[in-house]
């Protein structure tokens, strides 16, 4: 046992090699220990006393904003809480001085921390499901010139975008050490976008079936490519409406504008 647990660990020190991993940025820990400073009061006081409800979300965002590395999710409540407290005393400091100003910067406050974060998931989660193409396209390549599926997905690293590299790294390593099935569990945990989870979940389904990872991938790949391509055309349209909802009063102002000399002209031949 104690063989074969070293030969375990020297794997997984090679692969975490081979891999490079990038490793943690000063500028994160230097956030989260500001951040631990400012919050500790309030997690340790404040929080106790309320009952906090949508945890499991708030964690769920943090991570896919990659906020988990700076705080936790007391810390982020807390946090949301002190610049909440803060934007109000704003408000009601500059309520006097200047009413537009204190709405302003008593909102900016007041919504700040959150809207970063949610901005923050939101972004990564339209990169994941951009690059996300490119990972199924290079991986199934691989799979056709014969390679395993986890040597297939390690050689597709390099080769996909940048947020998806350490999220096949993870699973790599979690492949070789464990299997493939925990895995792929590993990459829905983290990749919260519904179509990745659904792909994943039907391969892990084909695997769990007896049958071979690389026909589950295949098998599924021509389907998301078509859900991908349908979301992209949806999320287009989408985007022509809310240009054509923007233009609207820009064009209702522009005929205005050309209709002024005919109507002017139209008053002063009922005065003639």
């Amino acid at each position: 046992m104690m063989i074969f647990s070293l030969e375990n660990y020297r794997i997984h020190k090679k692969r975490l090699k081979q891999l490079k991993f990038k490793e943690k940025d000063l500028d994160s820990d230097e956030i989260a220990e500001l951040v631990d400073k400012l919050t500790k009061p309030v997690v340790k006081n404040v929080l106790p006393k309320f009952k906090i409800k949508n945890i499991n979300e708030i964690e769920k965002d943090l991570r896919m904003a990659e906020w988990d590395q700076k705080m936790t999710v007391h810390q982020f409540i807390a946090l949301q809480l002190i610049t909440r407290v803060l934007g109000v005393l704003v408000f009601i400091l500059l309520f006097n001085a200047s009413k537009f100003l204190a709405i302003v910067w008593g909102a900016v406050l007041f919504f700040s921390v959150s809207f970063l974060m949610k901005n923050s998931a939101k972004n990564r989660r339209d990169r994941l499901m951009m690059q996300f193409p490119d990972f199924i396209r290079i991986t199934q390549g691989y799979l056709s010139a014969g390679l395993p599926f986890v040597q297939a997905v390690e050689e597709s690293i390099r080769f996909v975008g940048e947020d998806w590299q350490p999220i096949l790294q993870r699973f790599v390593v979690e492949a070789e050490l464990s299997d493939i099935n925990t895995a792929l569990n590993g990459i829905r945990e983290e990749v919260d976008v519904f179509e990745v989870k659904e792909f994943l979940s039907l391969v892990n389904l084909i695997i769990e079936q007896g049958g071979d990872a690389k026909e589950g991938f295949e098998s599924q790949a021509e389907k998301i490519q078509q859900m991908l391509y349908d979301s992209m055309m949806a999320k287009i349209q989408r985007r022509r409406i809310m240009g054509t909802l923007i233009q609207a009063p820009l064009l209702l102002c522009n005929i205005a504008v050309l209709g002024l000399p005919t109507f002017d002209a139209m008053l002063n031949f009922k005065a003639m």
